[in-house]
């Protein structure tokens, strides 16, 4: 992305630079406006009581996700946190998936994926995992990426269900 950026804006800046300050901004506004869905929290909890190993695969920066999970107090429930800096091709390439499956000692085919993107979905199902969608944008129509989803809560956390998803990752 800030290789296209720098190209069609004509950056002096270097691709490091770049990203830093990309970060930087990010980071600036995602510790002001990150919040946790409480119901998505309530399943992680369920999840911790019940011993499953959980990890956090995303698409930020390590700095950033380290930063966030401190902030809003996430560490006790992620055995680990990958980054997609950590693997070769970000989402929808099936490689931070299939990463974390490694690190957790866990096949992917035992895995489930909770996703709120398209390319997220994507990713978990070409790395034989099992997904639940929960779409951050509901806007209809859904993207078709989102009906590969093996449980899809198609108005987003508008309809999730926690204990439905723990019902359903139980069974």
């Amino acid at each position: 992305m800030m290789t296209d950026l720098k190209k069609k804006y004509q950056l002096k800046e270097s691709i490091g630079e770049l990203l830093i300050k990309k970060n930087k901004l990010y980071l600036d506004i995602a510790m002001n406006n990150t919040r946790i869905y409480p119901e998505m929290l309530a399943l992680m909890d369920k999840l911790l009581d019940a011993g499953y190993p959980m990890a956090l695969a995303s698409g930020s920066s390590p700095e950033i996700l380290k930063a966030l999970c401190d902030k809003l107090g996430l560490n006790k429930y992620f055995t680990k946190i990958i980054s997609a800096e950590d693997v070769g091709r970000s989402k929808p390439e099936p490689d931070i998936f299939l990463h974390t499956a490694k690190l957790l000692g866990t096949p992917p085919e035992n895995c489930v994926v909770l996703e709120d993107s398209k390319y997220g979905v994507e990713a978990a199902k070409r790395a034989f995992m099992k997904c639940i969608a929960i779409p951050y944008l509901t806007e209809k129509p859904l993207d078709f990426t989102f009906y590969m989803a093996d449980l899809l809560f198609e108005n987003g956390m508008n309809t999730f269900q926690p204990d439905k998803a723990f019902e359903w990752i139980k069974g």
